[in-house]
């Protein structure tokens, strides 16, 4: 009897293109087209066969048949299989993590600038390509293309050497724009591992490219989020982030010597990325209580309560911002640097002087992660009227020396309410295509208000997020961004539709019930 795949699409299979360079296997997923059917002038019946279409594939292993999950439900660790040779690696064997052996550096940064074109910069060149050359277009993303935009900070490829399982992915202004989710779980289920996997599952098939863990609350256990997170590592083949502020937050008082363990402890069970505000400064948070409308996240909080409490004191992540890029670097981790500053309302919009020092501490910081070989993304976002997403794009390009930028939205009006997931899709495709490579989806107003299932509102943020990004991918002339959009005309024109759109489709129909 024939497997079945975890994840399946319509006539669709899993296929699997080898490197030239590095022994690696890309996964990609090939679509099934319809024949051509025509009529001669003598009414006779001519048949074309049409090339399947090869597509960018985020189900990992799980839309592979021949896939079978191991004893403890994860993925294999393919990456962890080339170790052994490598001399700038060295394991912890009572805490099984790799790191950086003393003096060594092991950032793709790092080899970028060294010239080296790694496995995981000749695997992102094929899984960007979708194999175009096939249908007789041509594609400027080579590894040594993949490799200079490394180098130069324009992108990054966020893979700690602890997430084993990973299969590696590229954000930057040139590839693809990916999109990002939050990922939780209620407080009431009785087996939260299985509704992270179920997830995460619906996730990677809407095509989630990245995913931030929001495990960490005043109501759980340290314990338990580290357990759950644990798990969505080993069996996510897309980065995941974390916030290590609120990873800390709620393990007693906040300082650096307790944050710098979290983090470490965090960095070697293998996140990706982490989103941190180390721009945030004391003077301008309390300027910030002037506004109309104060950031709600709860990062932003956390920072108010403490500089409350700790009269005279800075940020302690900008104070300890070279020791926190030494930690990042030792395992490949990836800094987002969160946007403190950004309005929470079109009322605020403007750009103003709270803002502006905030960018010029973004580039500084910048600069120097990159002193330290971490691979760095600048976040921005909030809310912004559609006029301005232009000049804020380019500014921030500006201020973050071409670092890739990671955006919520921007939120295009407030009066979207209980769609604000419909106005960051618009904003999200405006900003996309002036130079944001990583869109966010909004948190749902479930969660806003304090609902514990809020799995119905990520799904639609995240659907929606996806159209956009594809939206500014195609409005960039990205190679192959039009092929699924050319095909569907095509089908269209054949009287194929029913048979190759849902195939075709960015979101397939049956993904769709998700949103009931």
């Amino acid at each position: 009897m024939k497997q079945r795949a975890m994840i399946q699409y319509p006539r669709s299979e899993k296929c699997y293109v080898s490197g030239r360079v590095n022994k690696i296997q890309v996964g990609m997923r090939r679509i099934t087209l319809q024949d051509t059917v025509q009529l001669t002038a003598s009414g006779e019946k001519t048949v074309k066969p049409n090339s399947p279409l090869v597509v960018y594939d985020t189900s990992g292993a799980y839309s592979d048949p021949q896939f079978e999950k191991g004893e403890a439900g994860g993925l294999p660790p393919m990456r962890a299989e080339s170790y052994g040779r490598r001399k700038d690696l060295c394991r912890d064997e009572g805490r099984g993590a790799y790191r950086a052996k003393p003096g060594k550096i092991v950032t793709q940064l790092y080899y970028a600038k060294k010239r080296i074109i790694t496995p995981e910069m000749e695997y992102v060149a094929i899984r960007e390509n979708q194999q175009v050359e096939t249908l007789g277009l041509k594609s400027y993303i080579t590894p040594e293309f993949v490799r200079k935009e490394v180098a130069a900070g324009r992108a990054v490829i966020p893979a700690n050497i602890n997430h084993v399982e990973l299969e590696p992915m590229i954000i930057g202004n040139r590839f693809l724009v990916k999109v990002n989710s939050p990922i939780n779980y209620r407080l009431e289920l009785q087996e939260p591992i299985r509704e992270v996997e179920e997830q995460l599952l619906n996730y990677l098939a809407i095509g989630c490219d990245t995913l931030t863990a929001l495990f960490e609350q005043e109501e759980r256990p340290m314990e338990e989020a580290d357990h759950l997170r644990s798990a969505l590592l080993r069996r996510s083949p897309i980065p995941v982030g974390v916030n290590p502020l609120l990873a800390t937050a709620w393990a007693g008082e906040l300082d650096w010597p307790l944050f710098r363990d979290r983090l470490i402890a965090l960095c070697e069970a293998g996140v990706d990325f982490v989103r941190l505000y180390p721009s945030l400064l004391r003077g301008e948070c309390e300027q910030l209580r002037q506004r109309l409308l104060r950031p709600r996240s709860l990062e932003y909080r956390i920072w108010d309560n403490w500089f409350l409490a700790h009269k005279g004191e800075e940020n302690f992540l900008y104070v300890h911002f070279d020791e926190l890029c030494e930690i990042l670097g030792s395992y490949d981790v990836t800094l987002s640097l969160g946007d403190g500053m950004r309005a929470v309302s079109i009322y605020d919009a403007a750009a103003d002087s709270l803002r502006q020092e905030e960018l010029k501490r973004v580039r500084e910081l910048v600069r120097r992660a990159w002193d330290h070989q971490v691979q760095t993304m600048v976040e921005s976002a909030g809310h912004a009227p559609m006029d301005k997403i232009q000049g804020q794009m380019k500014e921030i390009q500006y201020m973050g020396h071409g670092a890739p930028i990671f955006t919520s939205g921007p939120l295009l009006t407030n009066a979207a309410c209980g769609l604000d997931a419909v106005g960051m899709a618009i904003g999200g495709a405006q900003a996309a295509w002036q130079g944001a490579s990583l869109l966010c989806c909004s948190e749902p107003e479930e969660a806003l208000r304090g609902k514990s299932d809020t799995r119905r509102g990520y799904y639609q943020s995240l659907i929606m997020a996806k159209i956009a990004a594809h939206a500014a991918d195609v409005a960039k002339a990205h190679p192959g961004a039009g092929m699924r959009d050319h095909a569907i005309c095509k089908a269209m024109a054949e009287g194929n539709r029913e048979a190759d759109a849902e195939a075709l489709s960015l979101i397939p129909k049956r993904f769709l019930k998700l949103l009931k």
